[in-house]
């Protein structure tokens, strides 16, 4: 596949099969690698597998393949690289099929807590719907029917931060980062000059906004 330059923006591109083909129809299920090649050396790669699964309905029987991979565990902190008076958000893929109580079209509630100690700093609540990995972006708020939580209070209230994922009374995932002297840690793979394969963007540019994004360490 190559890059497609779109014009109102040189930093962005479609990919576009090299040979002209409109698609590459239908592949197998197993375990796959995509590499970003730019002068014949690989500067970045992404690996995925596809996992056959037996629909559960006994009188519609179907068999669909479910996308699975390294980032599907992922979470990230979200937030305005020049505005600390700007709400965070969190970046999350989420899956109605690692939740407890998981069926077909069933819609399942969750909920995000932003923990410092023991102290809850911030509360997201959610519903996942059917299907593979759905990308959220929500705002952190206080609580239930509170206002959104700045990028300046994260800031400037110090301390080991837990981020848990919540479902059905169950911690489905946790992740952990560290604020001190006004500044959020990064894992290796997201620092400004982290030149590896598996470098995880610190910053990002959405709608002509430059964003900070920090991705956070798992627990579980």
């Amino acid at each position: 596949m190559i890059i497609e330059p779109w014009p109102p923006h040189n930093a962005f591109g479609n990919l576009k099969p090299a040979d002209g083909q409109v698609g590459f129809g239908p592949i197998a299920a197993g375990d796959y690698v995509m590499s970003v090649e730019m002068g014949g050396k690989e500067i970045s790669a992404y690996s995925f597998s596809l996992k056959a699964e037996q629909g559960a309905d006994p009188f519609n029987p179907s068999n669909e393949l479910v996308r699975t991979g390294p980032w599907s565990k992922a979470a990230f902190l979200i937030g305005s690289a020049n505005d600390t008076g700007a709400s965070i958000e969190v970046g999350i893929w989420l899956s109605t099929r690692e939740f407890p109580g998981y069926a077909p079209k069933k819609q399942i509630p969750y909920t995000l807590h932003l923990m410092n100690g023991a102290k809850q700093m911030a509360l997201v609540e959610g519903v996942v719907s059917d299907g593979q990995w759905n990308l959220f972006k929500p705002d952190m708020r206080q609580g239930h029917g509170l206002g959104p939580v700045k990028w300046a209070t994260l800031l400037s209230t110090p301390g080991a931060y837990t981020l848990e994922l919540r479902a059905a009374g169950k911690t489905i995932r946790s992740y952990k980062f560290q604020v001190a002297g006004g500044k959020i840690s990064r894992i290796p793979q997201n620092e400004l000059g982290y030149a590896g394969a598996d470098a995880l963007p610190p910053q990002s540019l959405l709608s002509d906004a430059r964003k900070e994004e920090y991705w956070l360490a798992p627990i579980q």
